[in-house]
């Protein structure tokens, strides 16, 4: 039996899915197209409550290497505030690769009290948690192999978000039957063929 919404008003584009079983009825206006990790984009819209102040942003986005973090990472959503009852989209913020914490430094379009006490709110310990899942390497991503000359690797560099990743030890492993170099690691999984 389908229940009378009378705040559907602000569904535009979006399709709802009433069969998505949801703890939060807030998350059905803002839902993101569905993505798998080997798309490498921002997935799993999470919205957060923080005190006074929600926070709704796709929490788990792939993995960035060397690049520096950026709010594009999240996608065209972005972040978007909740603050006494006015809604803003996050301009900066501020990543701690060490806690996965994003504190939100700038929001459009609102008061400096506004962007302060949101500043606050989400420093340290109370930031966004955000979770890296693992870039996913394909032919002609921008991979860059070196070799010994016994033909064994010696090297990867991988090309994420426009910077180079030299590749960890055990990143990456190379096939010489068929060129292939396959990636399987917390940071990166796939596999890509050298010509």
């Amino acid at each position: 039996e389908k229940e009378d919404d009378p705040d559907k008003k602000d569904d535009t584009d979006k399709k709802d899915d009433t069969d998505k079983k949801d703890d939060t009825d807030k998350s059905s206006e803002n839902t993101l197209p569905a993505v798998k990790e080997s798309d490498n984009q921002p997935m799993d819209l999470r919205s957060e409550d923080l005190g006074e102040i929600n926070a709704s942003y796709a929490h788990k986005i792939p993995f960035f290497g060397k690049a520096k973090f950026s709010l594009e990472m999240l996608g065209e959503s972005g972040i978007t505030i909740t603050y006494n009852g006015q809604t803003y989209k996050a301009t900066k913020a501020k990543y701690n690769k060490k806690k996965h914490k994003l504190q939100i430094t700038g929001l459009e379009n609102a008061d400096k009290s506004i962007i302060k006490a949101v500043k606050k709110a989400t420093k340290g310990d109370k930031g966004l948690e955000l979770s890296l899942n693992p870039f996913y390497v394909k032919t002609g991503d921008g991979v860059d192999p070196k070799f010994k000359k016994d033909g064994s690797l010696k090297s990867v560099k991988v090309t994420i978000q426009g910077k180079p990743y030299k590749c960890k030890k055990g990143e990456a492993t190379y096939n010489p039957d068929n060129k292939t170099l396959t990636f399987d690691s917390e940071n990166l999984k796939g596999s890509c063929v050298i010509p």
